[in-house]
């Protein structure tokens, strides 16, 4: 549960349920040779403000969350040049809790018949695995994994991206999710749209629905503590939610923009498919690609039927719903690896 707010009242919401003391100081101490800190009030997910891909060499994420029994923590994931990738959280007490990480290469006995294939299976099976973990954390990056932070994919170029999404797809129908060309398409009454009334809890807030956790996310990033509030006190039957839940949008102009697109819709939604079981298990039960269909909203759905393109600007809101689809089922099969079940 949430603590007292030690801050005061002007703090961004987001960082009113966690005390960063102890957690700025380890932070700090990891990369004081590079002069790299955490910022005075860092984003929900982010950089940190220092150079980090320049001369340092350092490619680092955070993310703000809890761990698994509820207590408010940093994630990070981090890289560099001549280390292998880390993935960690600080807890408030300063206390770090190391994860699996991706792996940078395999070894292979020439000598042994398909063992190079067997090797390279596994370790691909464990980098999109652990690449799922990360992405659920809100620290998801990199060149070889779909990156869904709220700033997502800035640096990628569109052949860099479209990259991504194949490689994504590589993996969907490796697990069966795309064993046909078929589609899985939802409305605006379905549990996975954006506006479905249901209650999760993130950044120590308690949110309606994956549609006023987006507004609020949208009035967070600029950095408005009075808009962020005022976007959070909206309630589920305000009038100001029928409006935007009755807002059409057209597609973005670029790929670009549309990745920007998939990362907040993939942020909103998934503290909302985590906390939910039923939610989860029947996201993970479709097949195909889930398609949001919604009349004359080019951006978050578009027309059933269609012909499909990695290339196509909208569908946004369905393409960030089959990346958590993956995330989730990446996640559970892990899970079952380390039980041995």
């Amino acid at each position: 549960m949430p603590h007292a707010n030690p801050y005061p009242p002007d703090l961004p919401m987001h960082l009113r349920y966690i005390r960063l003391d102890e957690i700025r100081r380890t932070f700090n101490k990891r990369y004081d040779y590079w002069g790299i800190t955490l910022p005075e009030h860092p984003a929900p997910s982010g950089e940190p403000d220092d150079d980090c891909d320049g001369m340092t060499g350092w490619s680092i994420d955070y993310a703000l969350g809890e761990d698994d029994d509820g207590a408010p923590c940093l994630y990070v994931a981090d890289n560099h040049r001549m280390t292998s990738p880390s993935f960690y959280a600080i807890l408030e007490s300063g206390e770090t809790r190391k994860f699996d990480s991706v792996g940078i290469g395999f070894g292979y006995d020439p000598k042994i018949p398909g063992d190079h294939d067997r090797r390279e299976r596994e370790y691909f099976r464990h980098n999109r695995q652990i690449s799922s973990l990360e992405n659920l954390r809100g620290v998801g990056w990199g060149d070889n994994y779909y990156p869904v932070r709220e700033d997502a994919g800035k640096d990628l170029t569109d052949a860099q991206f479209l990259k991504i999404e194949k490689f994504h797809e590589s993996f969907a129908r490796e697990r069966g999710e795309l064993e046909t060309d078929g589609e899985t398409v939802f409305g605006d009454d379905s549990p996975f749209s954006l506006w479905f009334p249901c209650t999760f809890r993130a950044y120590g807030l308690k949110f309606h629905s994956a549609g006023h956790h987006l507004e609020w996310l949208r009035a967070t990033w600029t950095g408005r503590v009075d808009l962020a509030e005022a976007a959070y006190a909206a309630a589920p039957d305000d009038s100001s939610f029928a409006a935007l839940r009755a807002r059409r949008m057209a597609a973005p102009a670029d790929l670009h923009s549309r990745r920007w697109e998939i990362g907040r819709l993939y942020g909103a939604n998934r503290h909302k498919f985590l906390q939910d079981d039923d939610l989860r298990a029947a996201l993970c039960a479709t097949r195909g690609r889930l398609v949001y269909a919604s009349e004359g909203d080019d951006l978050w759905g578009r027309t059933p039927g269609t012909a499909y393109e990695l290339e196509e600007k909208g569908n946004c809101l369905g393409a960030a719903l089959s990346l958590l689809r993956g995330d989730l089922l990446n996640e559970r099969e892990y899970k079952r690896s380390q039980t041995g079940q």
